[in-house]
């Protein structure tokens, strides 16, 4: 077998396991958390295809195996001949068009089930420990969902004298990079704030006084510092950044410093 064959091969084997990827990592969403996928050279992304492809062939095998007609015949017979015409194909490449359809087909529909697999996996804990990271315990609130929602409180780069510019609003959507830091906010029904020092370490809040701000989106650039605050619905509607002494929730930087 060529080089360029065997390469060819070991990705059509690998096929489940990007399914599975695919459908752990790429799922589109109007509200929530957003993350964004491991490096394909990464560990972590090697492991998941890798292992989800290997779960879905050995599925794929005893779920074959255990369809198989007396005798050697019947639907499921055919189809167990799947791994006999991989291995005939590495071996000797292409030899008829019904092994390569046979081939392709059931290797689809084993990508398709392993795409649904991963889908469905993201809901389950160790995922979302693998996806969200250190906002893994909120993830079912942002955007309002699971029967609760997040306050964020952003303090901005903008700064004079000391004064930094703060928002705070209804956490709509975040989106994280590959290292689970954050790259953008979102922000509805948004109010701003001043946040000062003294020198004596006394921590100064002041509301504005203005219309809140609809919708308000924040780049990675945009944020000194972030604290999240995670409510049932059901608790008071807003909670002011200026008499809120104590904010509990995850508190993360998102830069390198407040």
């Amino acid at each position: 077998m060529s080089p360029s064959l065997g390469l060819v091969f070991a990705l059509f084997l690998l096929a489940p396991g990007l399914g599975f990827f695919a459908g752990l990592y790429l799922r589109g969403q109007r509200a929530g958390i957003h993350a964004a996928p491991p490096p394909p050279s990464s560990f972590t992304a090697l492991a998941v295809v890798g292992l989800s492809a290997l779960a879905a062939h050995t599925v794929g095998a005893l779920s074959l195996s255990a369809v198989r007609a007396p005798q050697g015949t019947g639907p499921g017979a055919a189809a167990l001949r799947f791994y006999e015409t991989a291995a005939s194909l590495a071996e000797h490449g292409p030899h008829g068009t019904a092994s390569v359809a046979g081939f392709l087909l059931f290797l689809s529909a084993l990508t398709l089930a392993s795409w649904i697999a991963g889908w469905a996996a993201h809901r389950l804990a160790p995922a979302k420990g693998l996806l969200y990271g250190w906002l893994a315990d909120m993830e079912d609130a942002v955007g309002g969902e699971g029967g609760r929602f997040v306050i964020a409180y952003v303090l901005s780069t903008i700064e004079n004298d000391g004064v930094r510019l703060g928002y705070q609003g209804l956490l709509r959507n975040i989106i994280l990079d590959s290292e689970r830091e954050i790259r953008s906010l979102v922000l509805v029904d948004v109010d701003r704030f001043t946040h000062s020092l003294t020198k004596r370490g006394q921590v100064i809040t002041r509301a504005i006084e203005r219309d809140p701000l609809n919708l308000l989106k924040l780049e990675r650039e945009d944020i000194a510092n972030a604290v999240f605050e995670v409510f049932e619905f059901g608790a008071p509607d807003r909670v002011s950044a200026a008499d809120h002494g104590a904010l509990g929730g995850l508190v993360r930087l998102a830069r390198g410093g407040a």
